[in-house]
């Protein structure tokens, strides 16, 4: 916002316009989970005055479902060969990226989701790693079927960026979080999980200062 060249604040700028000028809101949540935001919009007069006292209508939770062909069978496949709540699943959304000396950092057994790179994925493990753990991990270097994994029963957690969509998607299905937000609305969604919610936790190390690195911070 404060570069007014960067393409983003033009967005943004018309966005917040567009805002002003609807006549309701459709918010992806419900009114259990997010009852003082909820009522912050609805009875605070600066927030009311942002959306010009329109009304404000909870829809969710919406979740989407992406099916892609072929993995989901494999992905699906081994999971159900899995002992029940012996899964860690590890992702960090469509947009959100660590550092290599973070992902060498993660143990055997869960599954390291990196979209739109295919076998580029592997580069970033440690040198063996899909050789020792072929039988207890299983790496997607594609899209996952997200909905599908934190549905099933092997599944015990859930380390995530905290993007809404994998909030709501985790909330529904009842898995617990590590909450590793990264950016935009990320951080204030972490705070709501840990603090309000208690559906997760987060590392007593922030990942910043154990690696001295930028990139996800709780």
């Amino acid at each position: 916002m404060l570069n007014r060249d960067d393409e983003n604040y033009a967005v943004y700028l018309s966005q917040a316009i567009g805002v002003t000028l609807a006549d309701g809101m459709l918010i992806n949540t419900w009114e259990d989970l997010e009852p003082q935001t909820l009522n912050a919009l609805r009875t605070n007069e600066i927030l009311r005055s942002v959306v010009k006292y329109k009304p404000v209508y909870t829809v969710g939770p919406v979740n989407k479902r992406y099916e892609p062909d072929g993995l989901k069978g494999e992905v699906v496949e081994w999971l159900v060969k899995q002992p029940d709540r012996s899964v860690i699943y590890v992702s960090f959304g469509s947009e959100g990226t660590i550092s290599a000396e973070q992902i060498n950092e993660f143990g055997m057994g869960w599954i390291i989701f990196k979209p739109g790179q295919s076998d580029a994925t592997r580069d970033y493990l440690p040198e063996g790693f899909l050789t020792r753990t072929q039988k207890v991990g299983l790496v997607v270097s594609s899209w996952a079927p997200q909905v599908e994994i934190l549905n099933h029963t092997s599944v015990a957690g859930f380390l995530t960026h905290c993007g809404w969509n994998s909030t709501l998607e985790s909330v529904t299905n009842g898995v617990p979080m590590i909450a590793w937000p990264l950016y935009a609305e990320q951080k204030m969604n972490a705070a709501m999980l840990t603090e309000e919610l208690k559906v997760a936790v987060r590392p007593e190390v922030l990942p910043t200062k154990k690696s001295g690195r930028e990139g996800g911070g709780c």
